[in-house]
């Protein structure tokens, strides 16, 4: 599995944006919810060692990556709270 930052990060953003969709979806759209927060928490991690690896090794600071750090902790933040809502709706059902 051999790809850039760049074509992963347009996959992430990408399902993003038909996440909608893709929930609406008979089979796997019940559980596209756990499976979008999971995504999303290992790219949050993931940001975590690339700012780690920026600062310590590498020694350069860039404000384009750190933008992006910050778009994909939202994201994740996002995804948190509508697993939340689900969860929540779940259980009132």
């Amino acid at each position: 599995m051999n790809r850039s930052i760049a074509e992963s990060s347009l996959l992430y953003y990408l399902l993003h944006i038909i996440y909608p969709v893709i929930c609406k979806l008979p089979l796997i759209g019940r559980y596209m919810t756990h499976v979008g927060f999971v995504v999303s928490v290992v790219v949050a991690l993931f940001c975590v060692y690339l700012t780690y690896t920026l600062i310590f090794e590498v020694q350069d600071i860039c404000l384009v990556s750190f933008n992006l750090y910050v778009i994909n902790w939202g994201l994740t933040k996002a995804m948190y709270g509508h697993l939340k809502n689900v969860l929540l709706k779940r259980k009132a059902d």
